[in-house]
């Protein structure tokens, strides 16, 4: 009775150990690789997602962002376009509060550091056409030489928005107070105006928490809001 009882021990712990030398069985791991994140290519493609607990212009907190394998790509924020249209009887399109809803910003750069996407592109970029469209006014009150975007001509303002030159011996003419801004935005010469900014001012810092999630902060000029990204 103990010699059976023994050899059926010994046939139990040989069957353990054929399963223990036995190819390992796969049972999947979903766990992103090392690497992700330490390319460029990584983050190539096309995100949406938002701002959290911040509103752009138009109320909207949607963030959009496409990158290409090279690095170039727009970043864009608010509604879908189109983008509000040039008006040149108002201030520079920089000027409004924040980002321009539905205007893709050209990103300026992009690399990749410690797995962590840096990005930079302005806000100023709007203003390059909206300078453009301007036809060059010779300042003619100070007689010296200079161009600008609008006239320099005495004016009054009754608020924020309403002003009006006032032209010794002629009838006063209205124009939005904030065209005036125009005179800080663009620099203009006897042909043209171009916008005088160069700074890039918007600033993305993000990383990967998985292969289809981004992650990080966007910097404005008027200050930083953390964003959360899927790949579309």
């Amino acid at each position: 009775m103990k010699t059976i009882r023994l050899f059926t021990l010994l046939g139990a712990v040989s069957a353990l150990a054929a399963c223990s030398s036995a190819d390992k069985v796969d049972i999947g791991d979903n766990s992103p690789p090392a690497s992700l994140g330490s390319k460029l290519s990584d983050y190539t493609g096309s995100w949406s997602g938002y701002a959290e607990a911040f509103q752009f212009a138009d109320l909207s907190d949607h963030v959009r962002l496409v990158l290409d394998e090279h690095g170039e790509g727009t970043l864009e924020v608010g509604e879908d376009g189109p983008a509000p249209a040039l008006d040149l009887d108002l201030g520079p399109p920089s000027t409004a509060r924040g980002l321009l809803p539905a205007y893709a910003y050209t990103l300026a750069s992009s690399s990749v550091t410690d797995k962590r996407l840096k990005i930079a592109a302005q806000s100023w970029e709007p203003d390059v056409p909206y300078c453009a469209a301007f036809t060059p006014i010779y300042d003619s009150f100070n007689d010296n030489g200079h161009y600008a975007c609008m006239p320099n001509l005495p004016y009054r303002s009754e608020d924020e928005t309403h002003c009006f030159f006032t032209p010794e011996g002629a009838p006063e003419i209205p124009f939005d107070c904030r065209k005036d801004l125009c005179r800080r935005a663009c620099s203009c010469t006897e042909t043209a105006c171009t916008s005088n900014a160069s700074v890039d001012d918007i600033k993305i810092d993000a990383a990967l928490s998985d292969a289809n999630t981004l992650v990080g902060t966007l910097i404005v000029p008027d200050g930083r809001v953390t964003i959360r990204l899927e790949k579309d």
